[in-house]
């Protein structure tokens, strides 16, 4: 506890800030930028990004409940 509660907490609070906007801008931005480059229509983009994320998902889920201790 070198620092000030509320110093640490005004931290928190600006890397959460900053962070919010910075995935609100990748996530408009990602799937126009991939859908340009590879030539496929935003529904495909859309379908492929569900996958992924659940996949993603199930993946941590089974690494979590595979874990020791």
């Amino acid at each position: 506890m070198r620092h000030p509660r509320k110093l640490v907490l005004l931290g928190c609070l600006a890397a959460l800030i900053v962070m919010t906007i910075l995935s609100a801008v990748v996530g408009w931005a990602a799937p126009n930028l991939v859908s340009s480059l590879i030539a496929i229509s935003r529904k495909w983009t859309h379908h492929i990004t569900t996958v992924l994320f659940f996949g993603f998902g199930l993946w941590s889920l089974w690494d979590g409940f595979m874990e020791d201790g």
